[in-house]
């Protein structure tokens, strides 16, 4: 399967962004695919065809992961 690593829009982000893709699919866009909002997300890293073992090490490397680092005082 095609995998990829990335983080969730907020939905008021997403409404923004889908705005702007509103105005270029009204402009000459043949041969582009948009993507429904609610599949809107920020991609951090394609690692293209991974097998199901392979998978789920990732998921289990990336659940490890402290999200709030940056955050620390």
């Amino acid at each position: 399967m095609r995998v990829f690593i990335a983080v969730n829009i907020p939905d008021d982000t997403k409404d923004r962004i889908y705005s702007f893709i509103e105005i270029l699919k009204k402009k000459e866009s043949e041969g582009i695919k948009y993507v429904a909002k609610e599949n809107l997300h920020l991609t951090l890293k394609f690692l293209g065809e991974i097998d199901k073992d392979n998978l789920e090490l990732i998921n289990e490397s990336l659940s490890n992961i402290d999200l709030n680092q940056g955050n620390r005082k």
